[in-house]
């Protein structure tokens, strides 16, 4: 008999749905109904069988003392419970060796269940316990995902106008982001010295980097006002031959990398935030929404808790900046192994040292190398960015270019007719 359509596989009614699950959840809080509950055995019993079928292929399937009323019975047992909420509390996987000895007490005093083939109960079992717990911790990892979009779209979507006139008076005026975000255009960036295309004057640039290198700390200040003025003759100078196009086209091929260089107000943080909410189906009604986990990551708020890794801070930020209830293990891990997060890492520098900067870099490589399957956007502005920090084959850079004026007008005309 097929196991799909077998009396076995189909145990579990509605009303004995609704039974089990009332017991189950007695006493907890989980973050979903009873009717998910239920849904997620009855599914793990039913992929059970399609894979082992053969426990109970000499017991009666059916009747008042069949399998499937024996199964009704072993789920509601106080043990069997126990285990089966552990999930639930995020306590790991329910225990394959106390299940398999409830069942054997239990099917020892049935009258029709002491036929079943009992070198076939742990391997049945084994698949029963993790098929259910893939199931639950799957209900649990996308409700706390929901939460998490909620609560991190609030933070990300609010943009603040000062001074934007209306008749009378100025005022302060906040609008949502998802409402009013136009998107820019990006430039493949060749390399160059450091991070930019060749200046006509590099012999020029060469002498000063060297020269402020070994400056002396009494000359420091100046010298690091000089050497940002060369960065930003550089990057004015910078090769604009690149291929050119809309920003969103950076997360258009799956797992792509890439670092995004700007000057100070170009927009970088904005964009990012913009990519993030592009994930929270709430905020772009209508819109095409990518169903990818949004990580962000202010580099600058990262490095004020050394002591956290970058994952551990990923947990902290969610529960204390995003006021999210406390997280399934491993919420962040799940969404990471299977390629489905979109790592967005926000201001590189805004690291003080360059020390500390390259220490940052290498441990944000070793996670991006660590998830490898997950596309990733890291921004800095030009100034005390270097172009060894990632290597260009794996992390292609690209400018952020400012609107021209034709756009500038457009967007400007646009905005006004927004927030006014």
């Amino acid at each position: 008999m097929d196991p799909i359509t077998s009396p076995i596989a189909l145990w579990l009614g509605e009303w004995a749905t609704v039974a089990i699950a009332g017991k189950a959840l007695e006493g907890i809080k989980p973050r979903f109904s009873a009717d998910e509950w239920g849904r997620s055995l009855k599914q793990a019993i039913q992929d059970t069988q399609v894979k082992n079928d053969r426990l109970f292929t000499a017991c009666n399937p059916g009747g008042l003392n069949g399998v499937p009323n024996f199964l009704q019975d072993f789920f509601q047992s106080g043990e069997v419970l126990r285990e089966l909420q552990k999930p639930l509390q995020d306590a790991g996987k329910p225990s394959v060796e106390i299940l398999c000895a409830a069942f054997e007490q239990q099917a020892h005093a049935h009258p029709n269940l002491k036929a079943y083939k009992a070198d076939w109960l742990k391997p049945w079992m084994t698949v029963l316990v993790d098929r259910y717990f893939d199931q639950i911790k799957g209900i649990c990892f996308q409700v706390a995902k929901a939460e998490y979009l909620q609560q991190l779209a609030q933070r990300v979507d609010d943009i603040k106008f000062v001074g934007i006139a209306v008749p009378g008076e100025e005022v302060e005026k906040q609008e949502n982001l998802a409402k009013i975000f136009v998107m820019p255009t990006v430039q493949e960036l060749k390399r160059g010295l450091p991070f930019y295309g060749e200046p006509t004057d590099i012999r020029e640039l060469r002498f000063t980097v060297t020269f402020l290198e070994d400056a002396t700390e009494a000359e420091a200040p100046t010298h690091k006002q000089d050497q940002l003025l060369q960065e930003q003759r550089a990057w004015a100078l910078r090769d604009r031959q690149g291929a050119r196009f809309l920003a969103q086209k950076l997360l258009g091929q799956g797992k792509q990398r890439a670092v995004l260089l700007g000057a100070p107000g170009s927009g970088k943080s904005t964009l990012l935030n913009y990519f993030a909410l592009r994930c929270c189906p709430q905020m772009l009604a209508g819109q095409q929404v990518d169903d990818h986990l949004p990580i962000v990551v202010r580099i600058r708020d990262w490095i004020l808790q050394p002591e956290l890794g970058l994952l551990a801070y990923l947990r902290w930020y969610a529960e204390t900046n995003l006021v999210v209830k406390e997280l399934p293990t491993g919420f962040f891990e799940h969404w990471l192994e299977r390629g489905q997060a979109l790592i967005l890492l926000d201001g590189l520098d805004e690291v003080p040292d360059e020390a500390l900067r390259r220490r940052v870099v290498e441990q944000i490589e070793t996670f991006l190398s660590q998830y490898g399957d997950n596309a990733a956007v890291i921004t800095s502005r030009p100034a005390g960015y270097r172009w060894d920090f990632f290597d260009a084959t794996e992390f292609p850079h690209y400018t952020l270019e400012s609107f021209d004026d034709r756009e500038t007008a457009h967007v400007s005309q646009q905005l006004l007719e927004t927030i006014l």
